[in-house]
């Protein structure tokens, strides 16, 4: 297996904490839309999931880099076109300048009239000066056709926006797994809707929705993002779920506070209430 199939098989949630890379960047480099992307910043993203990962995506690199040069001498040919049309039109202008010139000459020594040979002398110094080429503006083109180098910069880590955070919970997993029979209460913070079941086998909570959970006792492995959860007691456990954050509640003894068990603080394992 590759770095890049390894990296389709990580969690997106998990990899954002990690990295600050956008869930939506992500989703997009692992689909290879490439289109969503300039250079410095995709070759920015490959290199710190490499780092952070231990990955090798050179082959992942080397396919944006041939995507980014086909697109690249697409634009180039594009601009080509487009500067020789421009040049022709200007060519055009100054031969018809030319003709006009020529033609008011030997009009007026045809006439002898010194007036229009005055402005014949005149209409040609002009287009002389058309046809001259301005040093500035040849060092100011010059300066536009040359590329541009583009230095591959880390992203700035920002605070996640909400429908980012939705998507980042949305991709994560959170089951339970019980041993034997474990009766589930869940109540939603949202419209405080409250359903019970009993389980003997997996079942999966909705990441991206604020509840409370009561289990009938603590003999079951709870699976939340990166975290493994096992109380391993015949005791009821409560937690909540909330803007992301999965807390433990503590019966309220001598001023116990909650315990949180959070995706940024790692593995959380046995403990009773």
């Amino acid at each position: 297996m590759n770095g890049f199939e390894t990296l389709k098989t990580m969690d997106i949630g998990e990899m954002y904490r990690k990295t600050h890379i956008s869930a939506a960047e992500l989703q997009a480099i692992l689909a290879k839309r490439f289109e969503n992307f300039n250079r410095a910043k995709a070759l920015g993203f490959f290199k710190i999931l490499e780092r952070e990962y231990n990955l090798d995506l050179s082959e992942l690199a080397a396919e944006y880099e041939a995507f980014y040069g086909a697109k690249n001498q697409d634009d180039q040919i594009f601009v080509v076109a487009k500067e020789e049309k421009n040049r022709a039109g200007k060519y055009l202008i100054v031969v018809l300048a030319l003709i006009a010139v020529t033609l008011g000459g030997t009009f007026a020594h045809l006439t002898g009239n010194p007036q229009s040979s005055q402005n014949a002398t005149r209409s040609a110094s002009a287009s002389n000066a058309v046809a001259t080429p301005n040093p500035l503006v040849e060092e100011a083109k010059q300066t536009i056709a040359e590329p541009k180098v583009e230095e591959t910069l880390a992203p700035i880590p920002i605070e996640p926006s909400a429908e980012e955070r939705r998507q980042i919970s949305a991709a994560m997993q959170f089951y339970v797994q019980p041993e034997g029979d474990l009766w589930i209460q869940i109540t939603y913070l949202d419209t405080g809707q409250r359903e019970q079941r009993t389980i003997s086998s997996r079942y999966d909570f909705d990441p991206a929705r604020d509840a409370e959970f009561l289990f009938g006792h603590g003999r079951f492995k709870l699976i939340y993002g990166s975290d493994t959860i096992e109380p391993q007691t015949n005791l009821r456990q409560r937690l909540r779920l909330s803007d992301g954050a999965l807390t433990r509640i503590v019966a309220p003894v001598r001023n116990q506070p909650q315990e949180t068990i959070s995706a940024q603080e790692g593995t959380t394992q046995g403990g009773t209430n």
